[in-house]
């Protein structure tokens, strides 16, 4: 995917001072499997999951539950993964080179309470 190298070098290279931030911008689809509903909800359609990475953090917005600020923790060669600031049982990770995303939600660190998985793109402004 295009976006791949926009987003390796966001994550792994050093910023340059008075150099400009790169955005990267991303949209997703999926489903998201609630594990706590009554009965649980397996594989339910979700669109329009919005990331936007910089440096250090990750936005997402568009998934219940989800909306707001997390710190990426750690990167490899082929992903990035973060955590809510906030509440450490919502974490997820993006595939730099095939754009999957997972966004878990744990419920007392002991077991998976959420799980969404979808594929992301190049985000693309309607007008």
């Amino acid at each position: 995917m295009k976006f791949a190298s926009v987003l390796a070098a966001l994550v792994l290279s050093p910023c340059t001072a008075g150099a400009q931030e790169q955005i990267v911008r991303l949209q997703c689809d999926g489903t998201v499997d609630l594990y706590d509903a009554n009965p649980p909800i397996r594989d339910m359609k979700v669109t329009g999951i919005y990331l936007e990475i910089r440096k250090g953090s990750i936005k997402v917005a568009g998934s219940t539950g989800w909306d707001g600020e997390f710190e990426i923790k750690r990167t490899d060669p082929a992903s990035v993964f973060f955590v809510s600031p906030r509440n450490e049982e919502y974490f997820g990770s993006v595939n730099k080179y095939s754009g999957e995303l997972q966004l878990n939600r744990m419920q007392n660190q002991s077991r998976l309470s959420a799980a969404t998985r979808g594929v992301c793109r190049p985000a693309k402004p309607l007008f």
